[in-house]
C-alpha cells in the first residue's frame, strides 16, 4: 500500500479524466485490486474490479490493448 501511496499522486489528475476506471490484478486470488480500488474510491473516483484479473480477461477471447502510454 505504501508504493500505491507513493505512486498515485502524479497519476491522479489523469485518472480522475479517465472515462473509466477498472483494476485488475494478475490472476485469480490476488487482492491487490480490491486495495487500489478502495484507496481510489476514498479519493472520490470511481473504479471497478475485473474479477479473476486479466487472465480470465484474456480467456474469455475479449481484447487486449497493449499500448504504452505514459
Amino acid at each position: 500500500e505504501e508504493e500505491l501511496e507513493a505512486a498515485l499522486p502524479p497519476l491522479e489528475v489523469a485518472i480522475r479524466r479517465a472515462k473509466a476506471v477498472v483494476v485488475y490484478c494478475s490472476g485469480f486470488g490476488c487482492e491487490a485490486s480490491h486495495v487500489v480500488a478502495r484507496r481510489l474510491r476514498e479519493r472520490g473516483i470511481a473504479a471497478g474490479i475485473l474479477d479473476e484479473g486479466l487472465p480470465a480477461w484474456e480467456d474469455a477471447g475479449l481484447p487486449v490493448d497493449r499500448t504504452a502510454r505514459p
